[in-house]
């Protein structure tokens, strides 16, 4: 069995919640613990069945990743009482998700192949004159003293 990379007491902890945690909110720590340890295992593209396993950052990404999802599990962005109005980041308004420093950290663990695609464009290649008039190609063309089409100047 894969093991959580955060407990929640560190959870708790974060959230200056006290200990032991009810048991509602001990399923709600639990999922947003599972949630992110899924996640940072993605993003890291390594699989840590053991909380161990995993370097010391990573855990404390979890469990900050946890905590915002524990804190505001709605998703909330903005909560008002009778004299006070809290507005909220959206990094701490979207639940269980990574910030974009931790998306980098993350991704330096991932250590897997990835295959990029990239256009290439010879510009010496010839385009036939049926391709159009030839006046959008950047090379440059000369008009004809007859109208017809006009001539290729060469590479740019």
């Amino acid at each position: 069995m894969i093991e959580p990379l955060a407990s929640p007491e560190e959870v708790a902890a974060l959230a200056d919640e006290a200990w032991p945690l009810s048991e509602q909110d001990m399923k709600l720590a639990e999922a947003c613990i599972v949630a992110a340890s899924n996640l940072a295992r993605f993003h890291a593209g390594q699989q840590w069945t053991l909380r161990d396993e995993a370097p010391p950052v990573v855990n404390t990404i979890v469990v900050k990743a946890a905590t915002k999802g524990f804190m505001n599990p709605a998703g909330f962005q903005m909560e008002r009482g009778d004299a006070v109005t809290f507005n909220r980041l959206d990094d701490f308004a979207s639940g269980v998700k990574f910030d974009a420093q931790d998306m980098v950290i993350l991704k330096s663990f991932n250590t897997s192949a990835t295959i990029h695609s990239m256009a290439m464009v010879n510009p010496e290649s010839l385009i036939p004159r049926s391709m159009g008039d030839g006046r959008n190609d950047p090379r440059g063309y000369a008009p004809m003293a007859s109208g017809g089409k006009p001539f290729p100047l060469g590479v740019v």
